[in-house]
């Protein structure tokens, strides 16, 4: 059994590795809809379901095992400053508020740990949210009743960000942040 702390810090690795990945294909992927929808705020916003089926394909590519997309909602409840590029949804007046934004993480259940890549679209946190799976008191797993991740708009975007020689490259990253190369790192 691993200790959960090299956990975390491998995860960490790991995302650091994807976001170094995944945030030029978010700005891609807003210049392409320059002029119909605005650019958000936070690159990352509305692309968490693109972004975790990426990572997971990327994570199954260099080995890592155990890994999910686990699809639900984030409670707002508690937030301040959420982004209006989360809030003002097609249809809502600005002053109507939400109480919670559908939303996709990873999980890993061995690990017992919650990998959220594009958390930082809701403004609280800078970058990505690592966090054992029983702290994320925010997180509401609805995957039984979601009806939105079988999007083939979303299929395409992932085939087109896990091909070429940057999803390549971090693949070869990703199979190389082994529980052993972590302990060589921290050394």
């Amino acid at each position: 059994m691993t200790d959960p702390d090299d956990d975390i810090a491998r995860t960490l690795k790991i995302a650091e590795t994807l976001r170094a990945h995944l945030a030029p294909l978010w700005q891609a992927y807003w210049d392409q809809w320059n002029g119909l929808h605005p650019l958000p705020s936070i690159l990352s916003t509305h692309l968490c379901r693109e972004s975790s089926h990426a990572a997971l394909r990327a994570l199954e590519a260099a080995g890592h095992e155990g890994w999910q997309v686990q699809a639900g909602a984030v409670s707002l409840f508690n937030y301040v400053d959420v982004p209006l590029d989360v809030t003002n949804l097609d249809g809502a007046n600005e002053d109507d508020s939400i109480e919670e934004a559908a939303h996709t993480w990873l999980v890993n259940e061995a690990l017992g740990i919650r990998l959220d890549l594009t958390a930082d679209q809701f403004g609280q946190v800078d970058t990505v949210v690592i966090e054992p799976l029983d702290a994320g008191e925010d997180y509401i797993d609805l995957l039984d009743e979601v009806d939105w991740m079988d999007d083939p708009d979303i299929s395409d975007v992932v085939d087109q960000w896990t091909t070429g020689p940057s999803y390549d490259e971090t693949v070869e990253v990703l199979k190389s942040l082994t529980p052993a190369q972590m302990v060589s790192l921290a050394l």
